[in-house]
């Protein structure tokens, strides 16, 4: 299990910030999948207001060493002033880990492709493209 605090760019909103967790499923040495829930808070911009998004993402990862890299898909949930609707997108990410007798860290930069529907009849999306990078610990479960 590990959990981390997120940074998030977009097209459309400031900066957000938020933390999440993650479980790896190990497929064999070199592959594994993960599932991940976060909580990510953008401040307002332009005629956006403040909104929280909650990625649900599955991840697909192969380590070699120290390092990572992955890719995946996600379900992006909204709440806020004018929130968009649900939407489906991806993730490409890089990273390393390392362990320690079973606790451990990590450091991750990604990048979201995500664009949503606005929650209204306009037509109009919401650009939330952009790179994000996490700092997290990971503790042993079971």
């Amino acid at each position: 299990m590990g959990t981390w605090c997120h940074w998030q760019n977009s097209d459309d909103m400031d900066s957000g910030f938020g933390f999440g967790l993650k479980h790896k499923f190990q497929i064999v040495p070199v592959f594994s999948a993960e599932a991940r829930a976060t909580w990510v808070g953008y401040g307002s911009k332009g005629s956006f207001e403040s909104l929280n998004m909650y990625p649900l993402e599955a991840i697909g990862r192969a380590k070699l060493g120290l390092l990572y890299g992955g890719v995946g898909i996600g379900y992006y949930l909204f709440s806020g002033d004018s929130s968009p609707k649900a939407s489906v997108g991806g993730t490409i990410l890089a990273g390393g880990e390392f362990t320690l007798l079973g606790l451990g860290a990590f450091a991750e930069g990604r990048y979201l492709f995500l664009e949503a529907d606005e929650d209204d009849s306009s037509g109009d999306k919401r650009k939330l493209d952009g790179f994000g990078a996490s700092l997290g610990v990971i503790i042993p479960v079971g």
